[in-house]
């Protein structure tokens, strides 16, 4: 099999490796795999072909890294997750909440959650969870 086949083919991998750790750096050297094919394919010696690959493997992850990392990988950390997701969330009263009692219940999207209120809430009235204490949710009635 002709070498530059090998190029394509290791470039393809990388970039379908790429798929599983999106840092960009196995897209750029993977696109530098496959750009080196044109080389391999006209007749270049091997040492033309590495020097090739590795200017273009390095203009690459230069400049099309930092960019693709500033603008398709948005890792901001302002997303919320597990149960910090829940805070600000409206659920419906599946089981009055007594305030004296800190007794009742909140589904928020098929969960039951254990919630107190500072007031009584009716069964089949909707909240907001306003903060969370392992387990228990304190909750807010929804004025309408």
């Amino acid at each position: 099999m002709p070498i530059y086949y090998w190029w394509l083919i290791i470039g393809v991998i990388l970039i379908i490796g790429e798929m599983f750790t999106t840092d960009f750096s196995l897209a750029c050297i993977g696109l530098a795999f496959m750009a080196t094919w044109l080389p391999a394919y006209l007749g270049a010696s091997f040492l033309i072909q590495s020097i090739f690959f590795a200017v273009v493997a390095l203009i690459l992850f230069f400049t099309v890294r930092p960019f693709a990392l500033k603008y398709l990988h948005r890792s901001d950390g302002k997303t919320k997750t597990n149960v910090d997701a829940l805070i600000g969330r409206k659920g419906l009263v599946t089981e009055a909440i007594n305030a004296e009692k800190n007794t009742g219940r909140v589904q928020i999207d098929g969960d039951f959650w254990k919630a107190v209120a500072a007031h009584d809430i009716a069964a089949g009235a909707e909240v907001k969870v306003e903060k969370i204490e392992g387990i228990i949710l304190t909750v807010k009635g929804e004025d309408k």
